[in-house]
Order: C-alpha cells, then sequence, then structure tokens
C-alpha cells in the first residue's frame, strides 16, 4: 500500500468509527475492544440524533510506522463545532484501529459513559 492510500484508510478508519450514525458492524473492525464497546455505541447513536449526528472529518494525516496522528474536525449535524484537534490511531496486524481509551475519551466528552 503506497504512504497516500495508507493515510486515506487511516483517516477513513477514524471517521467510521467516530461517526454517530455509521453501523457497528463497520466501525467494530477499526475499534479496539469493539464487542465489549456495542452497548456504548448504542447510546453515543442515540445522543448524537438530538445533535444531527456526531462525525469527525480527518483533514490530515501524519504516519509513523504503525502510528498515526490524525487532525480533525468534529461536526454536530455536519457543521464544524471543533477544529484541528488531533488524536491517535495504531495500525494493529494490518488493520488501522482506534484504541478503547480514545473512543472512550471522546464518548465522554458527548456525555456517554462506556460500558
Amino acid at each position: 500500500m503506497d504512504a497516500a492510500s495508507d493515510g486515506q484508510a487511516a483517516m477513513d478508519a477514524w471517521a467510521v468509527v467516530f461517526d454517530s450514525t455509521a453501523e457497528f458492524a463497520d466501525k467494530a473492525p477499526h475499534l479496539e475492544d469493539a464487542a465489549a464497546l456495542e452497548s456504548s455505541n448504542a447510546a453515543y447513536a442515540e445522543a448524537g440524533e438530538s445533535f444531527g449526528g456526531f462525525s469527525m472529518e480527518p483533514t490530515a494525516v501524519d504516519i509513523s510506522g504503525d502510528e498515526a496522528t490524525i487532525t480533525y474536525n468534529v461536526l454536530f449535524g455536519g457543521n464544524a463545532a471543533y477544529e484541528d484537534l488531533t488524536g491517535e490511531i495504531q495500525r494493529v496486524d494490518g488493520t488501522w484501529t482506534v484504541s478503547r481509551e480514545a473512543y472512550c475519551g471522546f464518548l465522554a466528552s458527548a456525555r456517554t459513559p462506556c460500558s
């Protein structure tokens, strides 16, 4: 995989995991400890409904080996609420994966506790 494709794969994984409207089956391969977080994800999806959905729009990626820093905007209902934030994603067994810690940290800011 070339660097541009690898970067896009990391950004795509980040975006789907934090999209409150995405199907859990699409998120699970990119989310550490996914099975244990399914009920938290359902609560996150429900919380997002009152805002027209939560999502993260990646704007840049910096890859170093099996770790990448994603620069992103947080969108509420498609409108930027927070811009130019950064987060970390890791490649685990060839798949870009958001850590449980990063996922639960964002859910906490959305007032949705992790189970």
